[in-house]
This record gives C-alpha cells, sequence and structure tokens, in this order.
C-alpha cells in the first residue's frame, strides 16, 4: 500500500502540473488575441473609419476598445510577462 500511495501522490502532482502549463498556454493565447485584437482596432480606428459612423456605435466601440487596451496593460504587468515570457 505504501508505494501505491507514493505513486497515486506522484500522478497527481505530476497532473496538477500539467493543469498549470496548460493554464500558462491559456493566458499566452489570450494574451496573443487581444495584442493583435488592440492592432487591428487601432488600424481602423487611424483610417477615420470611425469618424464617419453613428457617435452611440461609435461610442460603444470604443468602450470595447478600452477593455481591450485594458486587457492588454494588464499582460504587461512584469510578474505576468515574466510567467508568460518564460521558456526553459
Amino acid at each position: 500500500m505504501v508505494l501505491t500511495d507514493k505513486f497515486n501522490s506522484l500522478h497527481t502532482e505530476l497532473t496538477q502540473r500539467q493543469k498549470v502549463i496548460e493554464a500558462r498556454a491559456l493566458l499566452q493565447n489570450v494574451r496573443a488575441v487581444v495584442e493583435e485584437t488592440n492592432s487591428q482596432i487601432q488600424e481602423i480606428a487611424a483610417s477615420g473609419s470611425f469618424d464617419t459612423i453613428d457617435t452611440e456605435i461609435k461610442q460603444a466601440l470604443i468602450a470595447g476598445w478600452n477593455v481591450v487596451k485594458d486587457a492588454k496593460t494588464g499582460f504587461e504587468d512584469s510578474i505576468i510577462a515574466e510567467l508568460l515570457d518564460w521558456s526553459s
């Protein structure tokens, strides 16, 4: 039983570590999507496309864009960047 318990413990630890690596990969993916989305919206805004649309629609788009910019800023936090930029 002792050996089985130890092996079960190792298996549980391995599973937890794999889930942590998976969570990191998911966060890396979200960061990449946020960065690309921000860049594309910035290009659209710079082209003047927002200048000719209804004010309420423009405000809603800008509010959504602000959420994207806030997320981008959040990912730039040093501890988050260190985690997501780490490589073995």
